[in-house]
């Protein structure tokens, strides 16, 4: 079974016969007969009642549409989702050292989700050393770390600068 012979499949059963969809299809009735059948010694079942040339649909066919259709749109799904044009979707990994997880990102996280509400992001804690081990895995697809960090084959961006402060005792005179 291929994507080919599932869009036969639909094709045929939208235009009600193996000539009319061979039309739409540029090819050949033959074809789409043997693919037809081919498909259905597969399956082990009957797709369609052969009425002269016009085709009626079987129980079976009427079960394996509805599996056609779902499967031709996740197909048709998965091939915008990854045009370079497409709005970001799907889930989206993150890394950060605690202290980034509880300041820095919830405000950033809370603009990016606005703006792509389809991806699911999902953050993940633990020491710089083991977010880079991850990346680097591709267990995540980014971490916030801090520090200057030199990892083989990771590409690194600055994405803020910390402000030091320093905190002491006052000293009275």
């Amino acid at each position: 079974m291929d994507i080919a012979q599932l869009k036969m499949f639909q094709t045929v059963v939208e235009c009600g016969t193996m000539t009319k969809a061979s039309v739409q299809l540029h090819c050949v009735p033959s074809n789409i007969t043997a693919r037809i059948k081919q498909l259905e010694e597969e399956l082990g079942a009957p797709l369609f009642y052969r009425e002269g040339k016009s085709l009626k649909l079987t129980p079976s066919g009427e079960i394996f549409l509805n599996y056609c259709q779902k499967i031709l749109a996740l197909c048709d799904e998965a091939k915008r989702s990854i045009h370079p044009d497409a709005p970001p979707s799907g889930p989206l990994k993150i890394g950060a050292i605690e202290s980034s997880a509880t300041t820095r990102l919830p405000n950033l996280l809370a603009k990016y989700h606005q703006r792509y509400p389809e991806v699911s992001i999902q953050i993940i804690t633990g020491t710089w050393k083991q977010l880079l081990v991850d990346i680097s895995q591709h267990k995540l697809d980014g971490a916030i770390v801090a520090g200057s960090i030199e990892f083989p084959m990771l590409n690194r961006l600055s994405i803020y600068q910390e402000e030091i402060i320093l905190i002491a005792p006052r000293i009275f005179r």
